[in-house]
C-alpha cells in the first residue's frame, strides 16, 4: 500500500524570496539539523544552471520514531535525502524530493511546485510514502503519516522564518 498526502503552506513573501531560500546553503544546513534528526549533515549542495542539487543525509534515533514502528526500528532510521530545484520561471519552480532508508523497509518520495500567489508564494508538496512490511505495511503507514505531517509542518515552518528574516 502506498499512502499519498497533498501539504500546502502560503507565504506572505514574493516567489522570488521563497526561491532565494530554496536555493541558499545556509536554509539547508537549518533542515538537516533540525528537530528530531541527529547528525544532520548537508553532503552536496550545487547550483548550476539546470537548477540546485541538495543531498542531506540525517539520522533519526529510535526514541523519536513512533511508538508503533519501534520494534520495526531498534537502532534509528537512516535518511539520506536528494531535493532537485528547478530553475525560477514566470510559471514558478518545481523541485522532486527522493529519500533513501537504512534501517527500515521505507520510501518517501514527494514533488514540490512553488507558484506565485498575489504578493505572496504557495509551496505545494504530492507525497507518496510506503513501509514494505508483509501484512501490517498499511498500518504502520497510518499509524506514521501524522508524523510525516508534521515533519513537513516543521520543515516548512524552517522555511517560512528563513524568508521572513
Amino acid at each position: 500500500m502506498t499512502t499519498t498526502n497533498t501539504h500546502t503552506v502560503n507565504f506572505d513573501q514574493p516567489i522570488e524570496k521563497v526561491y532565494e531560500a530554496l536555493t541558499d546553503a545556509g536554509f539547508w544546513e537549518k533542515v538537516a539539523n533540525r528537530f528530531s534528526a541527529a547528525d544532520g549533515k548537508v553532503e552536496k549542495f550545487e547550483t548550476t544552471d539546470a537548477g540546485t542539487t541538495v543531498v542531506i543525509r540525517q539520522t533519526v534515533a529510535a526514541d523519536k520514531i513512533p511508538a508503533q514502528a519501534q520494534k520495526f526500528v531498534k537502532s534509528g532510521v537512516g535518511m539520506t535525502r536528494t531535493f532537485v530545484i528547478s530553475p525560477l520561471t514566470d510559471d514558478g519552480a518545481s523541485s522532486t524530493v527522493t529519500t533513501e532508508t537504512s534501517g527500515v523497509p521505507a520510501s518517501f518520495n514527494a514533488s514540490q511546485k512553488l507558484t506565485a500567489q498575489g504578493e505572496g508564494a504557495v509551496l505545494t508538496t504530492n507525497s507518496e510514502f510506503a513501509i514494505k512490511v508483509p501484512l501490517v505495511g498499511g498500518k504502520l503507514e497510518e499509524k506514521a503519516a501524522p508524523y510525516l505531517e508534521r515533519v513537513l509542518d516543521a520543515e516548512t515552518a524552517v522555511l517560512a522564518d528563513y524568508v521572513a528574516k
